[in-house]
């Protein structure tokens, strides 16, 4: 958070969930995070 992330946006994913208010960046590495953890690869639209 001292980079500047919303602790909104910390608690969402300490909970579980996808953050509804993300950066364009931020979500940009949370889908790659969440298909490299779900399924061990990076479909093409991500």
């Amino acid at each position: 958070m001292k980079a500047g992330l919303d602790p909104d946006v910390a608690k969402a994913i300490a909970n579980g969930v996808r953050p509804e208010k993300m950066k364009d960046d931020e979500a940009a590495l949370y889908d790659l995070a969440m298909a490299l953890d779900r399924h061990k690869k990076v479909p093409d639209p991500v």
